[in-house]
């Protein structure tokens, strides 16, 4: 399922409809990014997409209960996803 979302993902961005750009930004003012590989930016609006990791359990206590988190309930196997 994962692989499936990855690779629809990576198709939008081979499609030319977007301009992927994998860098280290900082905003120089509203409008502006300096790019740690020299470029510069400007635009009227920025979407910053920072990717996501698995939270921590709220209670330590969880950790030893073997729960499952969001990654793992997708490599389960025998299990319907709907």
């Amino acid at each position: 399922m994962i692989e499936d979302f990855a690779g629809y993902r990576r198709n939008q961005l081979d499609s030319g409809k977007f301009n992927f750009i994998r860098a280290t930004a900082v905003f120089k003012d509203r409008n502006t990014l300096a790019l740690s590989d020299g470029r510069t930016l400007t635009a009227r609006n920025f979407v910053i997409a920072t990717g996501s990791k698995i939270a921590p359990a709220p209670l330590p206590q969880l950790d030893s209960l073997d729960c499952i988190n969001s990654d793992s309930a997708l490599s389960l196997n025998g299990c319907l996803v709907l």
